[in-house]
């Protein structure tokens, strides 16, 4: 009984807890307006990934994009707020997409 009460203290000291990112607090809002590329990933059901956003190399998902900016290949101005969330979509993304919430989106 002595050792099973050692062993069980030794095991609750050598467990670790994991932290993942989905309790994270996002980093907030990008300050300054980006200039953006709308782009059509084409649809989900055929493993695209719906409508993103490349600005600068980077491709995101945008958590809502209005109808009048549905345009493949259109030059916007966005400021954003990253979230702590990845949209898992078809071929081009391998580990998924961030999702950016858009604060405002203009051409």
């Amino acid at each position: 009984m002595k050792y099973l009460l050692i062993v069980l203290i030794i095991l609750s000291f050598s467990c670790k807890k994991e932290y993942s990112c989905e309790n994270c607090d996002p980093p907030g809002p990008v300050e300054e307006p980006n200039y953006a590329t709308v782009i059509d990933g084409g649809p989900l059901a055929g493993d695209g990934c719906d409508w993103m956003l490349m600005v600068g190399t980077e491709f995101y998902h945008p958590d809502s994009l209005p109808d009048a900016f549905k345009e493949n290949d259109l030059n916007v101005i966005v400021e954003y707020e990253l979230t702590n969330q990845l949209f898992i979509c078809g071929l081009r993304a391998n580990n998924g997409l961030p999702i950016i919430h858009l604060i405002s989106i203009k051409r």
